[in-house]
């Protein structure tokens, strides 16, 4: 029993665990910052940049922006129970395989869109 608490650390961890948890923690972090949450938190300024007027039943600019937001991360719900469906029948390493081309391709799109939106052109 005494070799039993000698493997544990003060919290009743295993011993050498904490690495694993500091990783797992990182790249949780790391996703946060550099995946779909970074595009989503600047929809409002990419709608205003894409030159989004405001709709007549709203009235005001930022408003309309702010619904349009909305209404765009509206389809990300159901989204996510269709990929653990996915992950569940695929398997995570085949999946992210697969997508990360996918993934690539639509930053470098986003890029060159917000580009083109800078030299002051406007898509509506």
């Amino acid at each position: 029993e005494k070799e039993k608490e000698k493997e544990k650390g003060g919290l009743g961890w295993k011993r050498g665990r904490l690495p694993v948890l500091v990783v797992c923690v990182a790249l949780q972090i790391f996703q946060q910052i550099c995946g779909v949450n970074v595009v989503v938190y600047y929809t409002p300024q990419i709608f205003k940049k894409a030159g989004v007027q405001s709709f007549t039943f709203i009235g005001d600019q930022d408003l309309t922006i702010m619904a349009c937001t909305a209404l765009s991360y509206l389809p990300k719900i159901p989204a996510v129970f269709v990929a653990m469906r996915l992950m569940d029948r695929a398997g995570r390493r085949r999946l992210l395989l697969a997508l990360v081309p996918v993934m690539g391709f639509s930053l470098v799109l986003l890029v060159l869109t917000l580009l083109l939106l800078d030299e002051g052109s406007t898509l509506f």
